[in-house]
């Protein structure tokens, strides 16, 4: 009986080393998925910074090349300003020339017509004089 009693103590103790080692071998088996899923989990982290950073970088371009465009265009509007602005001033110019022409053409015809009436009032001054003289 007595040895009945040491092989179950013996069985017991077996058991509870055998119980003590599923539990640790438990608990080593769930600390190696936790740290294979926190490996993961790093990973994907790891990947979606990647892909944020190359979208960043892809926005940083377009925002570049967008502003190189806006800047193209400002320089394309201010030449456009100034050809418009040179023709303004040439149609302008052309204007005041053609004024100038004009009023040049008047104030000629003007002396004309006074040169015209003031001979005519030098041939009527003869005649008078002419006449003036005879009944003198």
């Amino acid at each position: 009986m007595e040895q009945a009693g040491v092989q179950t103590r013996s069985q017991a103790r077996q058991e509870e080393a055998c119980e003590e080692e599923v539990s640790l071998a438990a608990i080593m088996k769930f600390m190696q998925t936790q740290s294979e899923r926190q490996e993961e989990l790093l990973q994907e982290q790891k990947v979606q910074l990647q892909e944020q950073s190359e979208r960043q970088e892809e926005l940083k371009v377009q925002l570049q090349e967008q502003s190189e465009r806006q800047e193209e265009r400002y320089e394309q509007l201010q030449e456009a300003l100034q050809e418009q602005q040179r023709e303004l001033q040439l149609g302008m110019q052309r204007q005041l020339d053609a004024f100038v022409v004009e009023m040049k053409e008047e104030q000629q015809q003007f002396k004309e017509e006074v040169y015209g009436e003031l001979q005519q009032q030098k041939c009527e001054v003869r005649q008078l004089k002419s006449v003036l003289v005879r009944v003198l």
